[in-house]
């Protein structure tokens, strides 16, 4: 009997309502967003968000037509409209959101030729209505039977109840189980899985990579911090970037051999004494005897844009030092839904533990101390502030790429711009200190070309472009439109970006896994514009930053071949 009741629930006709306004969630789905999305991903986008507004389609109406038996209130219809005007209706139903759909995907086209992608071809999005379709249809059949669970608990709830209550009442026990089921069981033993995955990935030394050879790098020839000890990306991170030779042969002067530190969750068990082994290993590579000393903090698998590191080297004629430590194995979305308070505690630990030891040497002769982290590394590097004035305090530059629009102190400094500066590139005391770069023309004036003030050291640049997904996702997007939509600011941005209550979020957060698909100068790739930004922050102007920028390339061309 109950099977055939869980069977009857489950083929029971679609709410009107839902099919009404699911329908027109999956055809906004497909309106232009950040980035040009797959099919795969449009599909998916389109699925769940349908999906989860024919749910809140139905609950509405059922709470509506509750309240109205409660209150005494009937609708009736006393005739039926001409039959024309059913058609007529019908038709407009039909062909005013095919022609938004049409729209909408050549609107992702014109979105992909402002990030210099290729745009998927129109039949592919026919494949993601259909896969928008399946995913919308497999939410509805989870929602119909947690619905005739609930309902059969209700049936068990004494009779002095009101029916509405229990049947409340039992889809909140329905929900708060299905949740806990999802994250103690699925979630967890998957993230456990992936967990063994990439600690085996993380211990494993990439093919063609060996120990330096030199001992101005970690895991060389006297080194505090062994090999073994630094993870698959330390062990790249260290082995990789220009020599003393190389930078002399694209800036023409003697050069210093770089140094590269890093410190590897193998080392020790807590942020503090990897902390340790990292300052005690910049005593033994002289790392404070340098003009610069940059802290950079790495993404959720260690990882170290050589866009970022190497033009330091190169800009200072090699008389520089780049501190790095891991805090996590696990790529960086796996990192933050693992654990989002890991990244900024390591952050905290990291930087404090090498300013405390910088503090202590002649303030002559010590090093210019910077910080730098991309991605997840620059929210983690934002743990050891607690203001922008606080960061202006205590560093002597800084280059904050990519930063996720969660992080408090970002967010914060976002919020309290200037009057007349847009989200995407806020402007903060007229550009005194603190500068949001979408390209490198920001550096010297504001996103609507007007000139800022003298860039008074310390400097620091928050490389951002306006179409990185990364910078512009927040839950706040389900409920309420950013400022960065109404704007329309970002030169690299479809103008015809809308906002649309949950439809947008999910747009967003799919526009993501594509974020480093663009070219770079767009999207969450962040590789020649780093050449321009470092230079400004350093204040170099006497290095052709044309011929640093082919050197990198010309090293990563490498390194990918």
């Amino acid at each position: 009997m109950a099977g055939a009741d869980f069977v009857r629930e489950l083929r029971a006709a679609p709410s009107a309502w839902g099919l009404a306004f699911g329908g027109l969630a999956l055809v906004l789905s497909f309106s232009p967003s950040l980035l040009p999305r797959s099919w795969p991903l449009q599909g998916a986008a389109a699925g769940v968000t349908a999906g989860m507004v024919y749910g809140l389609a139905v609950l509405v109406a059922w709470g509506v037509r509750h309240t109205a038996r409660m209150v005494n209130v009937r609708v009736e219809v006393t005739s039926d409209p001409d039959r024309w005007v059913r058609y007529v209706g019908l038709a407009v139903l039909i062909l005013v959101p095919l022609w938004y759909w049409v729209w909408a995907v050549r609107g992702q086209g014109r979105t992909a030729e402002l990030v210099q992608m290729e745009a998927p071809p129109f039949w592919q999005s026919f494949l993601a209505v259909v896969l928008g379709i399946l995913i919308a249809g497999l939410g509805v059949l989870l929602g119909r039977s947690a619905r005739w669970l609930a309902r059969r608990l209700a049936a068990r709830v004494p009779s002095s109840v009101p029916r509405w209550a229990a049947v409340a009442a039992s889809a909140a026990v329905v929900a708060l189980v299905a949740v806990w089921a999802t994250n103690a069981v699925l979630v967890s033993r998957v993230a456990n899985a992936l967990g063994e995955r990439f600690y085996e990935v993380n211990s494993q030394t990439r093919e063609g990579v060996v120990a330096p050879t030199v001992p101005e790098r970690s895991g060389g020839p006297g080194s505090l911090l062994g090999w073994d000890t630094l993870g698959q990306e330390g062990q790249v991170f260290v082995t990789g970037g220009p020599s003393a030779t190389d930078i002399e042969q694209v800036t023409g002067a003697p050069a210093l051999e770089p140094i590269r530190v890093y410190g590897g969750l193998g080392f020790a068990d807590s942020f503090g004494e990897v902390a340790d082994g990292v300052v005690a290993e910049l005593h033994r590579t002289g790392a404070f005897e340098r003009s610069v000393l940059v802290v950079y903090n790495t993404t959720g698998t260690g990882w170290v844009n050589e866009w970022s590191a190497q033009p330091v080297e190169y800009l200072t004629g090699g008389d520089s030092a780049i501190a790095a430590m891991q805090y996590s194995y696990l790529p960086s979305p796996l990192a933050l839904i693992a654990d989002r308070v890991r990244p900024p505690m390591a952050g905290k630990a990291f930087f404090d533990r090498i300013y405390a030891e910088w503090e202590t040497l002649p303030e002559e002769s010590r090093p210019r101390l910077m910080v730098a982290g991309e991605s997840l590394g620059s929210f983690g590097g934002h743990g050891a502030f607690t203001s922008k004035e606080d960061m202006v305090e205590r560093v002597d530059g800084a280059v904050w790429i990519g930063t996720p629009a969660f992080t408090p102190l970002w967010r914060a400094i976002t919020r309290d711009r200037q009057n007349g500066s847009p989200e995407v590139a806020p402007v903060v005391d007229n550009g005194q200190h603190l500068r949001f770069v979408t390209r490198p023309q920001d550096l010297v004036a504001d996103i609507y070309g007007r000139p800022l003030g003298e860039w008074e050291e310390p400097r620091i640049a928050y490389l951002q472009h306006a179409s990185d997904p990364i910078s512009r996702w927040d839950t706040s997007l389900i409920r309420s439109r950013p400022d960065w939509i109404t704007e329309r600011a970002g030169t690299d941005v479809n103008k015809d970006i809308e906002w649309y209550p949950l439809v947008t979020f999910w747009q967003v957060t799919t526009d993501q896994a594509l974020g480093n698909a663009t070219a770079p100068g767009h999207g969450h790739l962040y590789h020649h514009d780093l050449v321009a930004t470092w230079a400004a922050v350093l204040g170099v102007d006497k290095v052709d930053l044309a011929s640093v920028t082919s050197a990198v390339q010309q090293d990563r061309d490498a390194a990918t071949n």
